[in-house]
């Protein structure tokens, strides 16, 4: 695990930027060159005497309680079964780097694993691509990018970003405030392609993250899909009954206290 860290933290900030291309068409890659395993939520396409074959067995329960974790986390009903298409390699894929896809309408992701990268079933890199997928079937399309990616990146709770030793959402947020370089909310709501995503994604995550824990699921639900790019602060203020200038300070004090 600790070798496999090392070598997702040089690609993955490729990964989660590329991954989430929520209004991707429904069809997928034509070879037909796949062994299949089944779960109770997902079928899993791998190669013949792949290194995902060889674990996985490992895969299966680490998405399958990846799955769980979302449902509970976002007291969402979904039964959805899930395709993963698991590639050699990202040129395998036809990728030139490392990277993950979801297919929402299709409930079906992409990714990679091999000894040298992991872009699904593995800690760190399980929730976030199905989290797309659970979320638009389950609650409807996402209003902004914004909201869209900051749960799935909570549901991983992680983000790793070259040789960078942080991995925690609040953690970024608090080494960018520190930098001068944490974009303000309403930034990100409006403007997300602005703003890099190597700031973009765990600052939306984080955000995610406190809205989840200090308000709980059907708020968030609801402005997930409620509030647009254009009238995000108004929607979340009839939704929390707050001003999100005001709830941004106190999740900036949070932040703060991060370890």
């Amino acid at each position: 695990m600790r070798i496999w860290v090392k070598v997702f933290a040089v690609c993955c900030v490729s990964v989660i930027f590329s991954c989430s291309r929520i209004f991707a068409p429904d069809g997928f890659d034509s070879d037909k060159n796949w062994q299949v395993a089944e779960s109770e939520y997902f079928f899993f396409y791998f190669r013949e005497n792949s290194f995902a074959g060889e674990h996985i067995d490992s895969i299966k329960v680490i998405e399958e309680s990846a799955y769980q974790h979302i449902v509970r986390a976002l007291s969402i009903n979904y039964q959805g079964v899930i395709s993963i298409y698991i590639y050699d390699s990202p040129q395998d894929a036809g990728w030139d780097r490392m990277k993950a896809m979801a297919f929402p309408r299709a409930e079906t992701v992409e990714g990679v694993y091999s000894p040298t990268g992991k872009s699904i079933g593995v800690k760190g890199a399980a929730r976030h691509e199905i989290a797309h997928v659970i979320t638009w079937n389950a609650l409807g399309e996402p209003g902004t990018q914004f909201l869209s990616e900051g749960i799935a990146v909570t549901m991983d709770g992680e983000w790793h970003s070259g040789a960078d030793t942080i991995i925690y959402l609040h953690q970024w947020a608090k080494k960018f405030m520190q930098e001068g370089k944490l974009p303000s909310l309403i930034i990100l709501a409006n403007n997300w392609q602005d703003v890099p995503g190597t700031i973009s994604y765990p600052v939306s995550g984080s955000f995610v993250k406190f809205l989840l824990e200090k308000y709980g699921a059907e708020k968030l639900k609801q402005l997930f899909f409620k509030a647009t790019p254009d009238d995000f602060s108004r929607i979340f203020e009839i939704i929390y009954g707050v001003k999100m200038t005001d709830v941004e300070e106190i999740w900036k004090m949070t932040i703060q206290e991060e370890k």
